[in-house]
């Protein structure tokens, strides 16, 4: 049944609701030692832990609070949060600061900034989730997808008519396929991109009956990924060089790999101690992009594993 048809209404079903707490408490612990390891990892930069500890601060005062709105609230704002939060990313193509030939980031005052990729996660969650309530039956509805029924209804009643009852795929698929685009050309972040367009199609793969067609899609997904590197030569660089790292001879391409890979290996099984890394000295961002080696280094094999671990259980 749609939302509107059920018994209960969300605004009921969401009062009797309650913290999901060991995803919480996983959350806090992941929080916690990311802003240990960045503290570490960063040669001890105050600044930056104080910024990042606003940002968690915030980030589980939001929780708290999102717990109270009714699910109501949130199919009302799914629509134009992700137009907004997709306009936001096509900004950073004219105000976006400039880091290291790609533009990410929005400055917005007081040494703050802000990445629009990361509300446009939270926008293409929010709208798939009000497009799978609203085309639930749609989508459950398994003789529409077939090709003989689709081209009976098309003879019937019209293409418009098929077009509709596959609207539960197609505008999901739309939105985060243009979210994935947009970030990807204008921001230059494929990583992120691949990760904008997985949170809607892990949706559809967890709600569709209908897996074969899914496949087909992440067939489609992956040859425009794969285009997407080619487009790029230091995309196929970086790829060229993760591949050949003992024979590379190239040190611009594989100097990071070959650091990182430094730091995982000394750190050995239990590693060196927190704060004692050697390898942050020398690898390019080890408290962002590299910070897992880093992980490695001071934490050992089991600390890095057991980060893993955290985050398979949050999955």
């Amino acid at each position: 049944m749609t939302l509107k048809k059920r018994k209960n209404r969300p605004d009921k079903e969401h009062k009797n609701s309650i913290m999901d707490w060991p995803i919480l408490l996983i959350v806090l612990v992941l929080v916690i030692l990311g802003i240990m390891m960045q503290y570490s990892a960063s040669s001890y930069d105050v600044d930056l832990i104080k910024k990042q500890g606003i940002f968690a601060l915030i980030g589980f005062l939001a929780i708290i609070i999102m717990n109270f709105i009714p699910v109501r609230f949130w199919m009302i704002v799914a629509v134009p949060a992700y137009f907004i939060t997709l306009a936001l990313c096509g900004m950073c193509y004219f105000v976006g600061s400039d880091t290291k030939g790609a533009k990410r980031w929005i400055p917005i005052g007081g040494g703050f900034k802000f990445q629009p990729a990361e509300f446009l996660k939270i926008g293409v969650l929010l709208l798939t989730a009000f497009i799978i309530c609203r085309y639930i039956n749609d989508i459950n509805n398994e003789e529409e997808f077939k090709l003989k029924t689709s081209v009976r209804t098309i003879r019937e009643k019209g293409l418009r008519k098929v077009i509709k009852a596959h609207l539960g795929y197609i505008i999901p698929l739309a939105a985060m396929t243009a979210g994935a685009a947009v970030v990807a050309i204008i921001t230059k972040d494929l990583g992120t991109a691949i990760i904008i367009f997985a949170i809607g199609y892990i949706m559809l793969l967890v709600i569709s009956p209908r897996i074969k067609y899914l496949i087909a899609i992440i067939g489609a997904a992956l040859a425009a990924g794969v285009g997407m590197v080619i487009a790029f030569p230091y995309r196929m660089g970086r790829i060229y060089a993760w591949l050949n790292v003992p024979v590379e001879n190239s040190e611009t391409l594989r100097y990071q790999i070959k650091q990182g890979l430094y730091a995982i290996g000394s750190g050995g099984l239990f590693g060196k101690g927190l704060g004692k890394s050697i390898q942050k000295n020398v690898i390019p961002e080890p408290h962002t992009d590299m910070i897992f080696s880093i992980v490695c280094e001071e934490l050992g094999i089991i600390g890095g594993a057991l980060i893993i671990l955290l985050f398979i259980l949050l999955v």
